[in-house]
């Protein structure tokens, strides 16, 4: 994972979020829910007062032996130093 914010993170908050809730369901139950039932990831980022598009990732599976999700990225937005 990378500082700046991204899909992945935005995964991780989620799986925070449900453990925060107070669901009584194990930490791979909860993961592998998540996995199953979320199919793309949307990532906005805000610049300037704008939000734009900065990356679409396929949420594949989660992988148990792993502890990871696999993710296809699928439009990923490059910041260029023009915009």
């Amino acid at each position: 994972m990378s500082a700046t914010p991204s899909a992945y993170h935005a995964i991780a908050r989620f799986m925070t979020c449900v453990l925060q809730s107070g669901i009584e369901l194990p930490y791979q139950a909860i993961k592998s829910n998540i996995g199953d039932s979320i199919n793309l990831l949307l990532h906005l980022e805000r610049r300037e007062s704008h939000r734009r598009v900065a990356e679409l990732v396929e949420v594949q599976s989660y992988d148990v032996e792993a502890d990871r999700y696999e993710l296809t990225t699928l439009y990923p937005h490059l910041a260029s130093d023009g915009e």
